[in-house]
């Protein structure tokens, strides 16, 4: 067993590492374009479906308010701010899918699946502005964990949230009722079911009213002409084998042994990716990740030998692992509280 310190250490060290990415490659070299990019979705100036991308721009803004006492340019505004929420934002990323992980494995299998989270993210980054998308995964993961430690009352103001920063959050619903016919209990989840697609809904359509329903001139047919050019298909068939050749295949493979959460989980997702070829670029592999929530923990039980059943103890775990990390922040922050 790993001492519950240390694996605060390894989350903060992956934390940092991907963090640290994001700012050398996507945040610091593009500032101008960015702060010009995040000005006119607040304005209402920019093209559909970015204008209603609006979480992320206003969690910035307001940071940036908030430091704007000690921080007076707004380069270093905009940089501060959005490095501060990738940080956030991954160390969430991999605390809480360590939590979900834990709910069907053991320690040392759930560690292995948080790393392999880490290392598909680089190859998903392909813009300037994509901060989001690591959010929406962040999402899928708390939807994900409200879901297996049934807590799933909550989803409905999940989907609010999220829905604000990308519309593709739409399809955990999916993946809650994959899980509640695992779990022989569909017709007792509807009312979550429904309460969640009126969540979405409301801020779906509320966007659009406030800010207007814009054309969106990214349409089924230029992306499914932009998804076959030839020229590069060499360049995305490589793309596609780096980032999920291995993942994929280990799903497959252990296909017969996953749990039918899993089974039915992995077959909705020749739905998503039929889906993501149709209204999305398949270069932009960071709106693909939220798939890997699925192909990861699948590909846990080949590579590990372990089969994927649900831990009762887990709770426990993950409620000591919590209570760790935010003492850890506590003392960090100056206080002395230790945990009861």
């Amino acid at each position: 067993m790993i001492d519950k310190r240390n694996l605060f250490l390894v989350i903060i060290f992956l934390t940092l590492i991907s963090t640290w990415y994001i700012y050398s490659n996507v945040i610091y070299p593009n500032v101008n374009g960015r702060i010009t990019f995040a000005e006119s979705i607040l304005s209402g100036d920019v093209e559909a479906p970015y204008q209603y991308r609006i979480l992320k721009p206003i969690l910035a803004k307001g940071i940036e308010f908030a430091i704007s006492p000690i921080f007076l340019s707004d380069r270093k505004q905009h940089v501060v701010s959005h490095t501060t929420i990738a940080l956030v934002c991954f160390l969430f990323m991999y605390s809480l899918f360590y939590a979900y992980l834990r709910k069907f494995f053991s320690q040392k299998t759930s560690l292995i699946g948080i790393m392999l989270l880490q290392i598909v993210v680089p190859l998903s980054v392909t813009g300037y502005f994509m901060i989001g998308d690591f959010l929406n995964v962040l999402f899928y993961i708390i939807g994900l964990n409200l879901i297996v430690y049934q807590k799933d009352k909550y989803l409905p103001t999940l989907m609010a949230i999220a829905t604000a920063n990308r519309v593709q959050i739409i399809f955990l619903i999916v993946f809650y009722i994959a899980y509640l016919i695992s779990q022989r209990r569909l017709r007792r989840g509807i009312p979550i079911i429904l309460f969640s697609s009126v969540a979405f809904l409301i801020v779906f359509l509320g966007t659009r009213l406030y800010f207007g329903f814009k054309p969106n001139s990214y349409t089924i047919a230029s992306h499914i002409i932009m998804n076959t050019d030839s020229r590069r298909l060499l360049d995305i068939l490589a793309l596609w084998t780096a980032e999920l050749g291995v993942l994929s295949l280990c799903s497959i493979i252990g296909y017969r042994r996953s749990d039918i959460f899993f089974k039915l989980s992995l077959l909705s997702l020749l739905l998503y990716t039929t889906l993501f070829f149709l209204k999305g670029s398949i270069t932009e592999l960071a709106k693909f990740l939220p798939a890997f929530l699925v192909l990861i923990p699948m590909s846990l039980q080949v590579i590990t030998g372990e089969v994927a059943v649900v831990r009762y103890h887990a709770s426990n775990n993950a409620h000591s692992f919590a209570t760790l990390f935010f003492w850890r922040m506590r003392a960090w922050l100056g206080f002395n509280t230790r945990p009861r």
